[in-house]
């Protein structure tokens, strides 16, 4: 299972999609083949965060995210580059952290309502994002960010 840092502050034709709403506001995006989540701005202070526009089950594969491996040395303490990395290999003894690509980085986090995992997939250098339950069209993707929150949690 991947953690944020312990500091841690497809192609394809593209086609209209009108997903369902999201706090009484209509949602419309375009949005790749496929592609069933999408970036947006939340409401209730949250700032930004990823929405499902499409069903999701549970179970089934939300993003497959590339990552860019490097030494824990590399990062300096709460700077930007700190609070969005992730653990990477952090069971090894040559722990290393992570920058991840795709939408990742902008799941907001909850303990008590995450609806995705994060999995390590070393052979191929990517994070694999699995759906915990059945996800709705216009629902938020949440993930626990599983280490020290530096941030008033907004549920």
């Amino acid at each position: 299972m991947i953690t944020a840092s312990k500091s841690m502050k497809s192609p394809g034709s593209m086609l209209k999609h009108k997903p369902d709403i999201q706090d009484n506001k209509p949602l419309s995006s375009d949005l790749p083949v496929g592609s069933k989540i999408m970036f947006a701005q939340m409401s209730g202070g949250k700032g930004r965060g990823v929405i499902c526009t499409h069903p999701i089950a549970k179970g089934e594969l939300v993003e497959f995210a590339p990552v860019i491996p490097m030494p824990k040395t590399d990062i300096i303490t709460d700077s930007v580059p700190d609070h969005y990395v992730l653990c990477w290999k952090a069971d090894t003894p040559d722990e290393q952290y992570c920058l991840v690509g795709g939408l990742v980085m902008m799941y907001n986090h909850s303990e008590k309502n995450a609806n995705v995992t994060l999995d390590e997939d070393i052979p191929h250098m990517a994070v694999r994002v699995t759906a915990l339950r059945d996800i709705n069209p216009g629902e938020e993707i949440l993930w626990n960010y599983s280490c020290d929150l530096w941030f008033d949690v907004k549920e």
